[in-house]
């Protein structure tokens, strides 16, 4: 991916790529909600956050566990092999966005 010379260079460069990932990842916005039970994934912002060092580390921990709970929740709510195809598919894409989360 990059060359460099030094091990301190190449440590360098990662921290800079993180400290540019890190200002931009604001939280994201909730899901749309709508009459349908369909799983919708929350929108992504493309804004700077306004948030500091200390509290984006805790929201990124507030939101680990969230999803983490509400994976433990999803899973213990399988999907019935006698409903629907969409159901089941709507089941399948819920859960494999928490998991990638």
């Amino acid at each position: 991916l990059l060359r460099n010379r030094s091990k301190e260079e190449m440590l360098s460069w990662i921290l800079r790529i993180n400290l540019v990932a890190a200002i931009f990842s604001a939280p994201a916005f909730p899901a749309a909600i709508c009459s349908m039970k369909k799983f919708c994934r929350p929108l992504l912002p493309s804004s700077m956050t306004k948030l500091c060092q200390e509290e984006q580390l805790r929201s990124h921990e507030n939101k680990m566990k969230q999803i983490a709970d509400e994976l433990a929740e999803h899973k213990l709510h399988p999907v019935e092999k006698s409903l629907k195809s969409k159901e089941a598919e709507e089941y399948r894409l819920k859960e494999h966005y928490l998991i990638f989360e």
